[in-house]
């Protein structure tokens, strides 16, 4: 989806879904696990972290740190030392250590620090030669099990760069929440994207194809300012949609453009603030103590195809090809996770949320499901209707698995509230 939106989700407590708290993590000291004295720190140009800093949430005990150096300032000096402390300025380190802008890697720099205490915040920074990085937060999960009073969490997806300031990430890093949630389409791969945004240039004009196109995109999206001070400012958890590779590409595509989707894969893991699980695995839970729980889902490299004769524009109806038994977006390993695991969740955390980058709403602009025709004509098409979302690349192309989430999630809510299942 193009757009340039970019949406708040505010404080999930036990008192209230969606109010905004007061204090809370950015406001957090850690504990020191170590005491030292770091040098003074140099002033950060913006020569060498053009692209800034960024973190992941990862564990109770462990956070990713990310940057970038640009190699023509760096004095053919790769070496990055890191720093973590207890506050922001420095004067309790707790962890620190080295690493190495990788040239194979697009001289990015990738850290998983752990030995770290749960639910707190960190301040972190990279040390070079030339120059220090911005200074940027981390965050620890709760402990699994903890008694935790809230959680905060903005959302984001669909950041087109050509089509609007980032107003939104201005006002993201300026407030109080625990982590951001990124729900895809961080890049803007296509040329044709582009050509519809109009607020301002700077995006390449040209699609991405090879690895330098899917890098050169990340390095032009993380130059924005206001993106920058929302990583710099707080944890980002970021699963893919579509245009992180192209257009409404499924598993097809690891067939018919093996090199480009390669490519897609590595830029992104390369740029984004995510330590890898297993090969190209995304999808991931984090336990938020006793209160929450998060499902970060990938909706693309596991689906059945959509239908191929979609219109370009235009509302289409559905078909017993969308509403098929068995058919999935999430793949059968995928989802007997995510049932499974709000299954557990379901006893041991009072919020799931689940990170889901695509639309799960119908977008359905006319019902021909309704009542009356379905008393008229009994073994009519369920969800019968014409969809405005013509290529089903959404969860309205795939009923079954999404009625099927439907159906376990009132199980549990059934069992939570000591009703019997039927």
């Amino acid at each position: 989806m193009a757009g340039g939106a970019v949406n708040p989700m505010e404080t999930i407590d036990r008192r209230g879904l969606f109010r905004l708290g007061v204090g809370g993590s950015l406001a957090a000291a850690a504990a020191g696990l170590a005491t030292g004295c770091a040098p003074e720190p140099g002033v950060p140009s913006d020569r060498l972290f053009t692209q800034s800093v960024a973190s992941g949430l990862h564990s109770p005990s462990e956070v990713v740190l990310w940057t970038r150096i640009t190699p023509e300032f760096a004095e053919s000096d790769l070496q990055l030392l890191w720093e973590v402390a207890s506050d922001d300025s420095f004067g309790n380190i707790v962890r620190s250590g080295s690493t190495e802008a990788d040239p194979a890697a697009d001289h990015t720099a990738k850290v998983l620090v752990g030995g770290l205490q749960p639910d707190r915040s960190y301040w972190y920074r990279f040390r070079h030669s030339v120059e220090d990085s911005q200074v940027g937060r981390a965050r620890t999960l709760p402990a699994v099990g903890a008694s935790v009073s809230s959680m905060r969490f903005a959302f984001g997806s669909c950041q087109s760069y050509n089509s609007g300031y980032y107003a939104a990430w201005r006002d993201i890093a300026a407030r109080d929440i625990d982590a951001v949630l990124f729900l895809g389409d961080y890049i803007y791969e296509a040329a044709a994207i582009n050509l519809l945004g109009a607020a301002r240039d700077g995006d390449l004009l040209r699609t991405a194809t090879t690895l330098e196109d899917y890098r050169a995109k990340y390095k032009i999206y993380k130059s924005d300012p206001d993106l920058r001070a929302a990583h710099e400012a707080h944890p980002f958890v970021p699963i893919w949609d579509d245009h992180e590779v192209f257009n409404d590409w499924d598993p097809r595509a690891f067939d018919r453009e093996p090199v480009r989707v390669a490519a897609a894969f590595q830029a992104w893991f390369e740029y984004q603030p995510i330590w890898p699980i297993s090969d190209r695995r995304i999808y991931r839970d984090l336990p938020w103590g006793d209160l929450g729980h998060v499902f970060m889902l990938d909706g693309r490299q596991y689906r059945d195809r959509h239908r191929s004769d979609a219109l370009p524009v235009g509302a289409m109806p559905i078909t017993e090809f969308e509403t098929a038994v068995g058919r999935t977006m999430l793949g059968e390993a995928q989802r007997q996770w995510l049932l499974g695991g709000l299954s557990s969740a379901a006893t041991a955390s009072t919020w799931k949320v689940i990170g889901n980058p695509v639309m799960i709403a119908p977008l359905r602009v006319l019902d021909l499901d309704t009542p009356e025709i379905r008393k008229a004509n009994p073994n009519y098409l369920k969800h019968a209707g014409f969809y405005t979302n013509s290529a089903f690349d959404s969860w309205d192309g795939y009923v079954w698995e999404a009625r099927a989430g439907v159906v376990a999630l009132g199980r549990q809510r059934h069992r939570q509230h000591g009703v019997r299942d039927r």
